[in-house]
């Protein structure tokens, strides 16, 4: 597989913000990975094709939701994201735009606001089955988002 920095960048970002991306990606790069990305004939990636990979997802994943998330999220729950999307060849900032934008179309419609509370609350259970079944969920639980008071973790134990 030829991989290419896809230049992802957002000019909007300083380089501060670029920083700490990268940083993210530092740290994500230390992890023993769980889930293994594997080249076009099966072969483990390369470390600089795998660190292009997190590289341009947590790029996407910081265009979707905010630079703070990003820093909040568990690197290892970063790295499986980036691994399982590239598999199913998935747009990162697609899925994450289009799950906040459902969730907000329910949720402020009188009608159907209950109903998309239940769903949360459905995925919250499958994302705590989910950590269950880690052997070590500690790699993934996440810091609070600076200046919030909302309960950062629901999905932390």
């Amino acid at each position: 597989m030829q991989l290419h920095e896809i230049g992802n960048r957002d000019p909007r970002w300083s380089d501060e913000d670029n920083e700490r991306i990268e940083s993210k990606v530092d740290e994500a790069m230390a992890i023993v990975p769980r889930v293994r990305a594997v080249d076009e004939d099966g072969a483990p990636m390369s470390p600089e094709q795998r660190r292009l990979i997190l590289l341009t997802t947590f790029r996407e994943i910081v265009k979707a939701t905010s630079l703070d998330n990003l820093m909040c999220a568990p690197a290892a729950m970063l790295e499986q994201f980036a691994v399982l999307a590239l598999a199913r060849n998935d747009s990162v900032m697609g899925e994450l735009v289009q799950i906040i934008r459902v969730f907000m179309i329910a949720y402020s419609d009188p009608s159907t606001n209950e109903e998309a509370c239940g769903l949360l609350r459905q995925l919250d259970v499958l994302a705590r089955k989910a950590l269950a079944a880690q052997q070590q969920p500690e790699r993934f639980r996440w810091a609070a988002l600076p200046g919030s008071d909302y309960a950062h973790s629901r999905m932390t134990h």
